[in-house]
Order: structure tokens, then sequence, then C-alpha cells
């Protein structure tokens, strides 16, 4: 149809040009002062923190963030924006929203006393009946503020901390491991050999077998588990060579487990040591909810918030955010929902939560856009530069407010909840003994153990007992009061007046004969018996098998003196029950034993 673009690039243009026109906007500032947003200045020039006289004279300029915002807004606008004047919210919006001084701004706006006002106003649903809005300049959320929990110095929480890396299920999970080895290493050991190595004499010997030999067990047991409770504490193992297969498999595990474990404990260890803790409490709107704790909130958002949290015990302001503050102090609730963007920069009402421990929490409550309330026929211009000066002439409220922030320093103390429970240490923050109170009351409630064990032990040497280095407390058929060196005498005396004997290597007999006596068993052997088939280790080899071996081939010898020349012989029956009767009487095992000793320590 012969069509071109001129048309469309012609109102273009003119839009480009014009959005507004070239108009002077005619704008009310709100009747509530909030530094550094909107505010007004004394005749000595120091800034009002509160409205006064000054108030309602159009000569004093207002000032703040979204006074500069607006006039940085006409500059990049290229006259399409001509100029803006400000004035006061009429005293009847003011007397009709005495609760909500924001809200009484936007009645002048339905009144068509003004173009728009300026200040950071929500929009909610009872303002968007009044009038339109810009599109959002930020928005706002309104989050939980709780008084500041207090710093937990008490002992209990001093000596929780070293337990805190692991859950409580964690540690139950690593005694029940400890256990289970402690517990499988006696059962895959020799209960025999272990009770000799570890009390000296034989299960064998035992008085009152059934009763005595759960004793022995329940201290076998109790012997292991501080072995392997040692191992888990020490980080490792000890490496038996002589134990069987099954008891390396299970340590072989039990290292694997102690590796993984130790390794992630240590590796949260120190954060956890110097964390400074801080006392319970309620720090989340359903938590608050719970415990129907009240909440002290601005009125302009009622509907909202009700809305969202129907449940919650909320406590209106009748004077915007300082009388929700007032609220407070009156003791009407204990906790309070404020908007962090629209009041983090007010230095006035920050001050208040400095002087009253309020800090913010990250809960979140609502979140709310604020912009600029304007009369419905101007709401699309106006966007349109705050949308071309934030998008690309650097433009935006967002900007004005950290360079607010560079320039004033900030805050005068820390109001944010996560700034206060994570002050975490850094790495190179030195550990207290305060730190480590667990483990030294942990030691030392041992260590007292220990001594009360031990005089108890030196109280009842001579009667046996269950705590000593050779614990029996009487259980074996002998007294135990002898030593080792009595054992191995009385134990040769027995073999002399049993049955003379010698070996068929008599050069390697006295050779172990003078190691013994010189390492102190002192064993007086002046007779031998002829063992044909006994070898050198078999001999040494200190296991159950060595007795039956010794009767089985004792059973048809002949008897000899040191010459070689037969004395007598025994009959079959009349030595089995001699050499039965030794066995019985653990008297080889303690020569053995003896024996096995020696040879240990010619070895090292």
């Amino acid at each position: 149809c012969n069509s071109t673009a001129d048309d469309w690039l012609l109102e273009e243009q003119n839009y480009m040009n014009g959005a507004l026109g070239g108009i002077t906007l005619y704008a009310t500032v709100p009747a509530s002062y909030q530094v550094p947003n909107v505010y007004k200045r004394s005749a000595s020039g120091d800034i009002l923190l509160d409205r006064g006289d000054e108030y309602y004279n159009d000569s004093v300029p207002f000032e703040g963030l979204y006074v500069s915002l607006m006039k940085d807004l006409i500059r990049i606008s290229n006259g399409d924006i001509k100029d803006i004047s400000y004035t006061h919210t009429s005293k009847a919006s003011i007397a009709k929203h005495s609760s909500s001084k924001y809200t009484a701004a936007v009645q002048d706006i339905e009144n068509g006393i003004v173009d728009m006002a300026v200040a950071p106003f929500w929009i909610t649903a009872a303002r968007l009946k009044m009038t339109a809005f810009t599109v959002p300049l930020v928005y706002d959320k309104t989050v939980l503020v709780i008084p500041t929990p207090g710093t937990d110095k008490s002992l209990r929480y001093e000596s929780s901390k070293v337990l805190e890396p692991f859950t409580g299920g964690l540690w139950l999970v690593a005694l029940a491991i400890i256990a289970v080895s402690a517990f499988l290493s006696v059962w895959f050991s020799e209960a025999d050999r272990l009770a000799r190595k570890r009390y000296g004499k034989s299960l064998r010997r035992l008085k009152k077998p059934e009763y005595r030999r759960k004793s022995v067990y329940a201290r076998l047991a109790l012997d292991a588990f501080l072995e392997k409770g040692l191992f888990f504490f020490s980080a490792g193992v000890e490496q038996d060579s002589e134990a069987s297969l099954p008891h390396k498999m299970l340590m072989f595990g039990f290292g694997g487990f102690i590796l993984i474990a130790v390794s992630a404990y240590v590796a949260n260890l120190a954060a956890f040591l110097t964390r400074s803790g801080t006392e319970s409490f309620v720090g989340t709107m359903e938590e608050v909810i719970l415990l129907n704790v009240p909440i002290c909130a601005h009125p302009a958002l009622q509907d909202e918030l009700v809305f969202k949290w129907p449940s919650a015990n909320f406590i209106w302001s009748e004077n915007e955010w300082n009388g929700v503050v007032d609220k407070y102090d009156a003791g009407e609730c204990k906790v309070l929902a404020i908007g962090r963007e629209d009041n983090i920069l007010d230095v006035g009402f920050m001050k208040k939560f400095c002087d009253r421990g309020l800090v913010f929490t990250q809960s979140l409550i609502i979140e709310t856009p604020i912009a600029f309330p304007i009369k419905p026929e101007l709401a699309s211009g106006l966007s349109y530069w705050i949308y071309q000066g934030e998008k690309y002439k650097g433009v935006s409220l967002q900007k004005s407010a950290e360079e607010y922030v560079a320039e004033t320093g900030g805050l005068p103390c820390s109001i944010e909840l996560s700034e206060l429970d994570n002050q975490e240490s850094d790495d190179y923050t030195q550990i207290s003994p305060k730190n480590m109170i667990l483990p030294i009351i942990f030691f030392l409630v041992f260590a007292i153990v220990a001594i009360i064990l031990q005089v108890v032990h030196e109280r009842r040497k001579g009667k046996g007992d269950l705590m000593g280095r050779t614990s029996t407390l009487e259980l074996f058929a002998d007294r135990p009061s002898k030593g080792f060196n009595e054992s191995a005498k009385d134990a040769i005396k027995m073999l002399d007046s049993s049955v003379p004997f010698r070996l068929h290597r008599p050069s390697l007999f006295d050779e172990e004969k003078k190691d013994v006596e010189e390492e102190g068993c002192d064993l007086d052997v002046k007779k031998s018996v002829i063992f044909n088939d006994v070898s050198e280790d078999d001999f040494y080899n200190n296991d159950d098998n060595m007795a039956p071996r010794i009767k089985g081939l004792m059973g048809s010898s002949t008897i000899t003196d040191t010459e070689g020349t037969p004395v007598r012989s025994y009959d079959e029956n009349d030595l089995n029950h001699r050499i039965q009767k030794l066995i019985e009487s653990g008297a080889i095992d303690d020569v053995l034993e003896c024996f096995q000793e020696m040879k240990r320590l010619k070895k090292s």
C-alpha cells in the first residue's frame, strides 16, 4: 500500500524527545523524615531527624537520596522533565491517615493536589486503589528482627564443642565399632594363651571353672575395649605378627575406619573449638508462630502480612516505624517485622537498633516493591526515564545508596544476626585452654579412676585382684603370690621328683640353662628325658599342643641317668599317670614360658 516506516520513526522520535512533554512536576514528601532518604536541615545546617514547623515551609528545601535521584532523572531527560517542586502533605490527608503519613501523601495524589510523591513508597493493594505507581526502584525485604542473642560461655557449651564435629549418632557408631572390635578380638584370640600372657596362668587351672572363667573373660573384654579405644584415640592399631588371620582381618577393617574417622574429625575440629557460641533464640517466622510470640509491624503492610501469615500474632504500630519501636519498648511485642532496604540507611532509626541490641535475621516475612506514586497519566513517562537511567545512564537508587555508604562509612554497629552468629575465627586464631576443657576433664577423670584402682590394688597385694598387671583374684589353684622365678623353680623340682630326664643335645641344654640362670630363672636341672621326636623349635613353641605331644612321646620311654645308663623302666600306665599329673599341675607351662622368655631376650 506504498506504506513506509517514516510515521513510526517520527512517533518514536517524538516519544524519545517528549515522554512527558517538558512537564514541571509538583511533588509532595511524606510528613516523616527518613535520613538519608528524605529530610530537611535546620537554619544552622544540621540534619533534622524529627519533623517540625520547617516541614510546612516550602522555602526550606528537601534533601536526600530520593531527591537526588529525581535531579538525576531531570538531568538525563534532556528537558522532557523540566523541573520538579516540592511541598508538604496536606494536613487533611495526614488527619485521615494518621497511622501512615506515606498513605496520607498518596491521598494527596488521589485528590489531585500534587502530581506525585517522592520517598520510598511500598506498592500495596490499598495504595494501588488510590493511584498508579512507577516501575519499582528497589524491592524491600521485610524480615524478622530480634534481640541480639547472648553469648554462651558456659562450661557445658565449651565442653560440647569438642564433640560437635561428629553428630551424636556418629559418636555412638564409633563406640559400637570399638566395642565390637574388642569383643571379636577376644573371640579370635586363643583364650588360654591370652590368659597366660595377660595373667600368667592357664585357664585349665581355674578354681570353680564356670564362674571364674566368666570373670577372666570379662577382664579380657575390658582390657580389649580399652586397648581398641586407645588405638582409636591414637589413630592407629598395633601390628601383632603372631595374631591369627581373622584377628588381622579385623584389625585391617578397624584401621580403615580409624583412618577416615580421625581425618574427618581433625579436619573440622579447630573451626568448632574457636567458634563463638550464641544462646538459643527464636529466629524464624515459623518458630515465632509456633510459640505465639507477638510481632510489632507497620500498619501499611497489614493486608499483605495477614494474607501471608494468617496465624501470626501481629501488633500494629500507630506511628510508622518509630511506632513499631515504641510498641517494642512498651513490651507489647518480643520481635519486630522491619523492612531492611527501607530502613538500612536510616542512621537515626538504626541507632535505635544499636541502643536496643536489635538485629536483622535471615527470616523473610514478605517482599514489597518500592516505587514513586504518581498520577496515572504520568506513570509511564516517568517509568521510562527511570528505566533509561538505570539501564543506560548509570542512574539508580542502588548506586546512590552505595555512594552514600562509601561517603559516611556505614552503620555505627553490627545489625545483622549472620555477622554475629558467624564470627568464626580465621586460620590464625589461637586455641585457648577453655576450648580444650572436655579433653582436660576426660584425662582428669580417668587419671583419678586409675589412682583409685592402684590404691586398691596396693592394699590387696597378696590377696589377688583384677586390677594389677597380673590380675588373678585367686582364680587359680596355686597361690598367686609367687613370682615367675619361684614358679619356675617349683616346676623343676616337680620334674626332678617325677622323672629324671635329659635332652639329646646336652650342649644346647647347658647353654640354655646358663642363659636362663643369668637372666634370673635359676633353674637347677640335673636330669633329662630322651625326647626322640621333639625338635628344639617344638620345645620352645609355647602352645597348647606341646604338653599332649610330650605325653605321647613319653609313653614308652626308657628312663636313664645322666650317663645314659638305664635306671629303671616305668610301665606305660604308671608313666602316663605321672605325666598327666605333671601336665595338669601347670609346671610344664611355667617352664616353657620361661624358656620362651629367655629365647626372646636372646634375640633382642
